[in-house]
């Protein structure tokens, strides 16, 4: 009985935990999206501009994602970087990695931090592979990377979201090399 209890109590915390955290995205891509103007992008991905003075890539939502890009963003990259990063975030939304994420923290449990920092890691690797489909790509994307990384936004980004560069800068080196 006391197993069965502790079962239902973890399920019910990551019902809610998931439910908050979706919330919480939701609200936040949707004020940016009232907040903005669409860009041109490739067919089927909604692509939006967000009056903002930090540099911010982002893909927001689970059922219909949107890449959010600040001002910020569109100031600090040319034009190649700026298209190697769409593809990037592009990536994010074909292998669905923001549902993935949702159900990391549907599922989340204190001794299983590391496996959220590794899979993250991983995601953001396939995404760079899937976007850098030739070497000038490639090149594009990695001077878009180090260039947001060196700015380093302090916006407050939802949990559930692929960000171009996660706020703390994590594993950029070793997506450059």
């Amino acid at each position: 009985y006391a197993m069965a209890s502790a079962g239902a109590f973890i399920l019910l915390a990551g019902i809610l935990n998931g439910a908050r955290i979706w919330a919480r995205a939701s609200g936040f891509v949707n004020k940016c999206v009232d907040h903005s103007r669409r860009l041109e992008a490739p067919r089927g991905i909604r692509v939006y501009e967000v009056p903002h003075p930090e540099p911010v890539l982002f893909v927001g939502g689970i059922w219909r994602p949107k890449i959010l890009v600040s001002t910020g963003a569109l100031t600090l990259l040319d034009a190649d970087e700026l298209q190697a990063a769409i593809r990037h975030e592009t990536a994010h939304i074909r292998r669905r990695d923001n549902l993935k994420k949702l159900a990391l923290h549907f599922c989340r449990l204190p001794w299983l931090e590391s496996l959220e920092r590794n899979w993250l890691k991983a995601a953001e690797l396939a995404a760079d592979e899937l976007a850098a489909g030739d070497e000038e790509t490639a090149l594009d994307l990695a001077s878009a990377l180090i260039k947001m990384a060196r700015a380093s936004s302090r916006t407050t980004l939802p949990e559930v979201g692929m960000a171009l560069v996660s706020p703390n800068g994590a594993c950029v080196s070793a997506r450059v090399d």
